[in-house]
This record gives C-alpha cells, structure tokens and sequence, in this order.
C-alpha cells in the first residue's frame, strides 16, 4: 500500500448522494392526491402561525386539484419567498402570466423575484402596464417601492411606499404584525422582517409561537443552525409535539450533518403527525445520508403520496431511479413535474437526465435546449446540457456550454471544474491554468476559483504556488472546508504532516462528512505513528462514505501493521479490492495481508498484478518477493528483491527485504 497521498473516490458534482441499487417499485401508485382540496383561507393561517409546513403540504395537494388555479400558485411562491427560494417562486410567477398576462398577483410575484437589472427594469414596466384596480394598488405599489430601492432610487422608492399605506394601511409593512413581517419577508426585506418578528416573539400574545417558527425558518435560511436550534427549542418547551420546531431542530442538526439527530427529531414529528408530507421528505432525506436507501424510498414515496406532488421528493426518488439503472421509470414522472410546474428546471433537469439515460439522446437535449431558452439568465441549463453532451462523447459541444454558463455566472465553480477536468484528461494543463487565471480576472474574489487554481498547479507540480492558491481560497472564504482539505492532501505529499494535521482538522470541523480531509488526517497521523488517531481517522472516512476504497484500503493495512489480530485487516482489504480490483495499491493491501495470514496461494496473483503495474514501487516489489519465496519461485523472488533494495527511498520492511535477499544469495 502507498500511504504517501489521501485519495478518495470521485463523486459527481450534481449528485452527492451515494446509493446502492434499488428495485424500482413505480411511482404511479404515489400519484394520489386527497380527494378534496384543502381549504385555501386554513392554508393563510397555517403561515402566519409559522406552520409552514402545514401549509406547503396542503398548497402542493391543492396545485394537483387545481394546477391552473393562479390563487394557489400565488399562496406556493410566498411560502417560496418566505424561504428565500427565490427561483421557485420566480417559476410560480411565469406560470400564473402565462394563463393570465395581465394577473396582478402573477406581476407583483415577478417583481418580488427580480435581482438582475434587466429582470428589475422588465418587472417595472410590467407592474405600470397593468391596469389600475382600487383592490390591487396596495400590493403593486409595495412591489415597485422594493423595485426602485433595489435600483438604488431611493425616492422613488418612498413615494411609492407612501402609496402603498395611502391605498391599504394594511399592507404597509410594520413591527406589530407576523402579516407585516411577511411581507417584509415576501419583497426582501429580511432584516425587517426579523426586527418585526423578534418583536412579536419577545411578548406572551398568541403570536409569539408562530414569530418563533419564522425565525427558526429564517436561521435555516442563513444557516444559523444555533439560532433555529434555539427558537425551536422555545416553541418545544411550549408544545414538546409541534412538528415545525421538530422538523426544523431536526433540519438544523442535518444541516450541522449531525444526522442520527437529524433522524430522531424527525421521527419524533411523524409521531406527533404521520400524514405530514414534509416530515417524510426531510426524514427520507437524512435517511440517504445514513445509506439506509430502502426506509429512505418508503418516506419519498409517502412524502409524494400524501401531495400527489411533492416536487423535492420526487427529484430525490427519481435520483433514486437514475442510480437504480431504471430511466425508463423516470421519465413518466419527469413529465408529470413538467406538466405541474412548466417553469421548472430543476423538473427539466431530472427529465433530460432520465431521457439521456434511456438512450433517447435527441429528446434530452431538446429539453436541455428549452431549459436554456426557458432561463437565458440561469448558469444551471447550460451546465446540465454539458453534462448531456459529455455522455454522449460531444466533447467540444459540452466544452462551449459550459464556457457559456461561466458567461452567464462567472462564479460558476462547477463549469469551471468540468473544463479543467477535460483539459487535465487531454494533457493540457497550460489550457486548464489559462482558464482558471483568466476567470479569476473575471471574479476575483471567487474562493471556489483560486480552490481549483490550487488543484491545476498542484497538477502541474507546482506545490508552493498550489499551497498559496489554496490559502487564498481559505482567506476569501473561511468556511469553505474543500481547500482546507487540499491543503491537508498537499502538505501530506511535502511530508509536512503537522501542518496536515492542522487543515485537516479545520477542514473536518467544518464539514465532518469530507472524506479527502478524513483521509489526508489518517494518513498524517499513521505517518507520525498516532495510529489510534490514524484509525479513526479512516472509521470516520468509512462512516461518511462506506464505498471509499481509499478508506478501506488505509485502514486495512494500518491494522495488518499494528494489530495482532489479522481478521478485521483482512475483512477491509478484501472489502477494497471487491470494488476497485484491478487497483494496484489495493491489491497490494489485499495480498499482503493474505500473505501474512499465510494464504499464499491467494495472495500470489494479486501481488503479482501488483508489481507488475507498479515496478517502481519498492514496497510493493518486498511484499511481492516474499510470496514468490513461499511459493516456491525463487527466481522471481530475487529480482523482486533486488528491485526492493536497489533504490534511495526508504519504507518500512527495507532492511528485510536486504536480510531476504543476501540469504537468496
């Protein structure tokens, strides 16, 4: 085994769930909607209790019964905005204008979800062009008071706020009110918002729980998970059964990935509600997390039984699919999200994806194609069409989508990422450096740019000016744990294990999960001879990522070096080399603890495939010496040995291996 660098398995960027083949069971039987729509006024109590999940529930089953109904879409985009899902509600939005151009909640939502300028100047011709209706002038006046203010004309700004108040005093957004607070909420007012609610929390009126479920949702949105813990909390000590607190503590404890926590609290809202969509979904959720895929399908499905539409969980289940090698199954669903959301790309995504993966090439990438003339102004179309494209071998095609999306966002790290991958793979590692150079000119203060500018010129062996991108990225963004990871790997390779151990311990603190950090630590404390830390250095890799081969190798031979009992090396190394057999350091790991557990037999082949592939190895040439002598291959064994010794690098077994080969002699 090589424990000079920490690797570990490549993941795709647009999935980071890992899961093992399911059979498909057919959503079709999930597709059933309650029977009578949910009354739409309860659903306007449910948010300004802050019972938002009750609330998002009823809406979906509503949208089933009544998909064209602009009440109900309109009701879907606040909660969206309330949560700061600005896209979703944006796609509401467009599907209300379409049925109806002139809807003046359709407009005052388009306005609400504008950011860019163009978006901003287009909302503000549309709002001027509706016509004026004394029932209406509140909510379009609010709407273009946010619009101007987010142009920076801030008179304009307050005359249309005076407006606003002189139409409906209601409207007007004021600290006495959860009602206020949302609308606050609704037109970007964030900072309002949490005023107006930490206001209403503060008294003993009936709304104080309802303003604490908001805040709770509102630290979410932030990822303030001490904030939401500690709202919910007060909202538990009230009502030890209120199943927002409960989804949202269990949401915060996902977030923290503390995720048996995670599970238990949303357990706890199942019993407190077992019809309750979204405590399935989020509960499904974490289950993937956990890699307990079969118990995670039975919630998604409940999740989307309980709505008939229940878009996140039908993403997640179709993931499921796509991974379970069952496209074909996708596809129905696919164009089941597309008929109920028809500006939804996130539908049009899993659609593509399901097209592509039932070898129907051309339909996917019509779908792609209308994603993008859908969103001109979203990076995401172009980069899942690269995706599209790169299966399908196009290789320049992807390269000028991806390219495309970067135009669109130039912060777009993951485009980035895939043009480096495919400069990297073609031998052009001046193109990949010249890329990430010239669109750190573009977004300078992009730490994900300057993380891959540390892996392009480690790439090309520049390790001190790797380091330094990867301490940029670190200083642009303190809590991005991926370059204190790389740095970990880095300084691993310099034998500067100290230093390794510091990132890698920052790296974990910030995101227990990340199994390069985990496998950069384990191999830095091995190095120094901590091998109690070394080991659950690699438990911990293994418990975040249980098909890491690099885990199971590391760990594997650790304990074929410092156990006495052999059982368990031997388990993790075989583990290993079932999924990656043809890797030479793990049939390395492998035969050498079959060696030593006296299966020579066993070990000889895979030695052999060993030092064949890795003839500079002298590790490897020693272990495969000493199962050639027991087998009876003397010849064998002296060349390998003499390979063993004759070199300048120094590894454990070397005096052996001399000691082996003066008495072969």
């Amino acid at each position: 085994m090589s424990t000079g660098t920490a690797h570990q398995s490549r993941r795709a960027l647009s999935n980071p769930l890992r899961v093992v083949a399911i059979v498909f069971s057919g959503l079709s039987a999930c597709h059933r909607a309650p029977r009578r729509p949910p009354e739409l006024g309860q659903t306007d109590a449910y948010v300004e209790q802050g019972q938002l999940a009750r609330a998002y529930q009823d809406l979906l089953a509503a949208q089933v019964l009544a998909p064209k109904d602009p009440a109900i879409r309109a009701k879907l985009a606040r909660i969206y905005l309330i949560t700061d899902r600005t896209s979703e509600a944006r796609e509401h939005a467009f599907s209300i204008l379409d049925a109806e151009p002139q809807n003046s909640a359709g407009v005052t939502l388009l306005a609400a979800t504008a950011m860019t300028p163009s978006q901003i100047d287009d909302a503000i011709s549309r709002l001027n062009a509706l016509p004026k209706k004394s029932g209406d002038l509140a909510q379009e006046s609010l709407a273009l008071a946010s619009l101007y203010k987010r142009k920076g004309d801030l008179a304009k700004a307050s005359q249309y706020k005076k407006e606003a108040i002189a139409a409906d005093p209601r409207t007007a957004a004021d600290t006495q009110s959860i009602r206020g607070a949302e609308t606050y909420l609704v037109y970007g007012e964030r900072d309002q918002a949490k005023t107006a609610l930490r206001s209403i929390a503060a008294t003993d009126s009936p709304g104080s729980t309802g303003a604490l479920r908001l805040l709770a949702e509102l630290a979410l949105v932030d990822g303030d998970t001490t904030a939401a813990v500690e709202m919910s909390r007060r909202v538990l000590q009230k009502d030890s059964a209120d199943v927002d607190a409960l989804l949202q503590a269990g949401r915060a404890r996902f977030l923290e990935q503390k995720t048996s926590e995670a599970v238990s609290y949303f357990q706890k809202a199942l019993a407190a509600d077992p019809k309750l969509a979204p405590a399935h979904y989020y509960l499904g959720t974490a289950l993937l997390h956990a890699h307990n895929v079969q118990s995670a399908r039975e919630h998604l499905e409940d999740a989307i039984k309980l709505t008939g539409n229940y878009p996140e969980a039908l993403s997640q289940y179709a993931a499921l699919n796509m991974q379970a090698e069952t496209p074909r199954a996708v596809i129905d669903d696919a164009n089941r999200l597309v008929k109920l959301n028809p500006h939804s790309l996130e539908a049009r995504r899993v659609l593509g994806e399901a097209l592509l993966g039932a070898d129907k090439a051309n339909e996917a990438d019509e779908t792609f194609r209308e994603a993008i003339k859908m969103s001109p102004d979203r990076p995401e179309p172009h980069y899942w069409f690269a995706a599209d494209l790169a299966k399908q071998g196009k290789k320049a095609e992807a390269k000028r989508e991806l390219e495309a999306a970067l135009r669109v966002s130039p912060n777009m790290a993951e485009a980035m990422a895939q043009l480096i991958s495919f400069d990297v793979s073609e031998g052009k590692l001046d193109s990949a450096l010249a890329r990430v150079t010239n669109q750190i000119r573009i977004a300078p203060q992009s730490a994900p740019l300057y993380d891959l500018l540390g892996t392009v010129r480690q790439a090309r062996n520049e390790r001190d000016a790797a380091a330094a991108a990867f301490q940029t990225s670190t200083q642009l963004d303190p809590k991005l744990a991926s370059p204190r990871a790389h740095l970990a790997n880095l300084y691993v390779m310099m034998q500067r294990f100290d230093l390794a151990i510091a990132e890698g311990e920052t790296a974990h603190k910030l995101d227990p999960q990340n199994v390069s950090a985990l496998l950069a630590l384990g191999v830095a404390y091995q190095t120094k001879g901590d091998f109690p830390h070394a080991r659950q250095a690699y438990e911990q890799a293994l418990a975040a990522d249980p098909t890491s081969t690099a885990a199971a190798n590391n760990l594997a031979f650790l304990l074929s070096e410092t156990s006495t009992d052999q059982t368990e090396a031997l388990r993790y190394g075989l583990s290993a080399l079932k999924v990656a057999p043809n890797d030479p350091h793990i049939q390395d790991t492998a035969g050498w603890i079959l060696y030593k557990a006296g299966r020579y037999s066993d070990a000889l082949p895979i030695l052999r495939a060993s030092a064949q592939t890795l003839r500079d190895a002298p590790d490897v040439q020693y272990h495969y010496a000493m199962v050639a002598q027991k087998s009876g291959d003397t010849a064998t064994a002296r060349r390998a040995l003499a390979l063993a010794v004759g070199t300048t690098i120094d590894y454990p077994g070397k005096e052996d291996a001399r000691r082996a080969l003066a008495l072969l002699k």
